[in-house]
């Protein structure tokens, strides 16, 4: 993964959560067609986000929270 890469990874909250401009989006999206790593990324993204839906309190823990930037480490390291 390059530096594009790295930028893109920092976004992919808020492209899940879609708080990016329409332009930002439609970039995004059409790396993450290309970028095997990315798109990976991007579908564990939308796991924890599901995940999150889930839990009944506004706020997650903050344990979870520090298990989920862990995941997230992780499978970085591992793409």
């Amino acid at each position: 993964m390059g530096d594009h890469c790295d930028e893109l990874l920092d976004k992919l909250f808020a492209f899940v959560d879609k708080e990016l401009p329409e332009e930002e989006l439609r970039a995004i999206a059409e790396h993450l067609e290309v970028c095997p790593p990315c798109e990976a990324e991007r579908r564990i993204h939308e796991r924890i986000k599901a995940m999150i839906s889930c839990c009944p309190c506004e706020q997650a823990p903050e344990h979870l929270r520090k298990r989920v930037l862990a995941m997230i480490g992780e499978a970085r390291d591992l793409g």
